[in-house]
């Protein structure tokens, strides 16, 4: 299966009963994890993905984070 462009699949497992889910994060790196039921497995897998993603998000440079204007910096002396 994928989701959001990466693989990872969900197999039931026979002792202990259960689904066990694997994420392909790339060619080196994999997760796993257990759920009961299938349907969990998937949502574990898939939040596995979303975390992943989100660590990868670069983090905006200061001046675009507060936009790239030419303000003035004044004290509150010279405020009417």
């Amino acid at each position: 299966m994928q989701y959001k462009g990466i693989e990872y699949q969900v197999v039931q497992t026979a002792n202990p009963t259960g689904w066990k889910w694997t994420v392909q994060l790339d060619a080196t790196r994999t997760k796993s994890g257990t759920s009961y039921s299938m349907k969990f497995a998937a949502l574990e897998a898939q939040r596995k993905i979303d975390k992943e993603l989100a660590l990868q998000l670069p983090f905006p440079k200061i001046s675009e984070s507060m936009g790239n204007h030419d303000s003035k910096i004044v004290d509150a002396d010279s405020v009417d």
